[in-house]
């Protein structure tokens, strides 16, 4: 008995002087969603498919049959953990606490412009999907929300679509315009349009947030042809903290270059980082959506852009450059 007990104080200390294991990727149990969140499965280029959350508001079209889409930025989580070194599978709200608060939102939101419609859709792996973060960044995520729109589209009838997206779902609405032709409105805020570049300028490991294979908007988008029916808004901080400014200024010389009608805003985000700039974002696309609404034929989107003299949100905007 007492070289029973003796084996096991020597097994016990041993095992404390050992370096304690790697945490393993955190595998996130999936919350169970109610009846009001609505999914679509799209699949990528190679046929995976992954569920899409949407939240559309009352009548989500409006009357020029155009569908106003809200692409909501994933969770701030799923980024590479430095500390960690582990990615990990995620499935965490975004800023809101609930399903129910995105409805709220994007009612409120409606509301406020007037009763012009508006469906959020969120990425794979928010509210009640999983997903690996290397599919963020890589661009089998671009064909998902492709894939996804078409869905949408015909399930409410419309012709033309207005998106805007923040952060990396502004790098992801950039990229759709490479691929369809039914884009009217586009806005997009403080992107990191050539995630490649900057993962290797920031000096992150290769596979940050797994992305092994990131995708380029601008590479994707360069040499594109203009179409004169969309007009493309870029808004960025010159300051921001989490994606620099350079790669704003970036897209809008190669889309400029290519004749396309874009213009770039610059804008002063409240927050710490000089980033948050989605809010604003998106008042922009519903007033674009508005006035090509009233003013353009059924299936026709962005012939002109928001008067950006009329500015009645927080933050300073600098004159365009168009």
């Amino acid at each position: 008995m007492r070289l029973v007990l003796v084996m096991f104080v020597v097994s016990l200390v041993s095992s404390c002087q050992e370096p304690a294991a790697e945490p393993k990727a955190e595998r996130l149990v999936p919350f169970r969603t109610d009846a009001s969140v609505l999914q679509v499965r799209a699949t990528d280029g190679r046929g995976t498919g992954y569920a899409l959350s949407y939240f559309p508001t009352p009548r989500p079209v409006e009357p020029a049959r155009a569908l106003n889409i809200y692409l909501m930025p994933p969770p701030a989580r799923y980024l590479f953990d430095a500390k960690r070194r582990t990615f990990g599978y995620w499935n965490h709200y975004t800023r809101f606490s609930s399903p129910q608060a995105v409805y709220a939102f994007a009612d409120a939101t409606r509301k406020r412009h007037g009763g012009v419609p508006l469906v959020v859709l969120a990425l794979p792996g928010t509210y009640g999907s999983l997903a690996p973060p290397a599919l963020q960044h890589s661009p089998a995520v671009i064909d998902l929300v492709d894939n996804a729109i078409d869905q949408l589209k015909s399930k409410y009838g419309a012709t033309s679509v207005n998106i805007v997206g923040q952060s990396l779902t502004a790098a992801i609405a950039a990229a759709l315009m490479a691929q369809r032709d039914d884009l009217g409105c586009v806005v997009l805020s403080s992107g990191p349009y050539d995630l490649p570049r900057q993962i290797a300028a920031a000096g992150w490991p290769s596979t940050y947030a797994g992305a092994v294979h990131p995708f380029s908007a601008i590479e994707m988008l360069d040499g594109l042809a203009a179409d004169q029916g969309r007009t493309i808004q870029i808004i960025a901080d010159r300051q921001d903290r989490r994606v620099p400014f350079v790669y704003s200024e970036r897209l809008f010389a190669v889309l400029k270059a290519g004749g396309h009608r874009v213009r770039l805003d610059l804008k002063t985000s409240g927050d710490p980082e000089h980033h948050a700039l989605g809010d604003y974002a998106l008042d922009e696309m519903l007033d674009c959506a508005a006035m090509t609404s009233e003013s353009a034929a059924p299936g026709t989107a962005g012939l002109r852009f928001p008067d950006a003299g009329n500015r009645h949100r927080e933050g300073a905007l600098v004159p365009a450059i168009v």
